[in-house]
């Protein structure tokens, strides 16, 4: 286990971990890496389960090859308190089915099946995806998931849109009147 919690003058590269491919735990809160964290930073971590990134002033789309772990996958990712606009979909692969990803309190406004689909398809346990706390504006960006429960299940269930209604209760028949195809 590595914490490096607040220490807010480091600097992650791309070989930062290359020689500790046995960490499982990593907690790398309140470290202000912004937008500085590299593709690929992870990918010698073999056996990691837990990555913490909790309130680091991440903007943005996370990037791909952020999170891809070799071998064992992550049971758990956090990426609460950042400012976080979107992730590109390759930006976590590797997720244990079983796994969960925090992303409460971001900028997250969409939730386009191009980004999200490959995450959402990765995680198989109710709740798995806490956006929970973000802007969200479910407009036909969602209509993906109003038309599939199981798909819709890997959401947090008090996942709230920004006008206050709940993302699992949304009403199909708005989505079949206002989104094309």
């Amino acid at each position: 286990m590595l914490d490096m919690s607040g220490n807010s003058a480091l600097t992650l590269t791309e070989t930062a971990f290359q020689e500790t491919p046995y960490l499982e735990e990593i907690y790398l809160n309140a470290m202000q890496l912004g937008t500085t964290t590299p593709p690929n930073v992870f990918k010698t971590l073999k056996f990691l389960r837990l990555l913490n990134l909790e309130s680091n002033g991440i903007t943005g789309e996370l990037i791909e090859d952020l999170i891809n772990p070799v071998l064992n996958p992550i049971t758990s990712l956090s990426f609460n308190n950042n400012k976080i606009t979107q992730i590109h979909h390759l930006a976590i692969t590797g997720m244990k089915a079983s796994g969960t990803v925090h992303l409460r309190n971001n900028k997250i406004e969409y939730l386009h099946q191009a980004n999200w689909e490959t995450l959402v398809t990765q995680l198989n346990t109710a709740g798995a995806i806490d956006v929970r706390d973000n802007p969200l504006v479910c407009g036909c960006d969602v209509k993906w998931l109003v038309f599939d429960k199981d798909l819709m299940a890997a959401f947090h269930i008090d996942t709230t849109c920004a006008t206050g209604n709940k993302l699992a209760e949304l009403p199909q028949d708005w989505f079949l009147d206002h989104c094309l195809s």
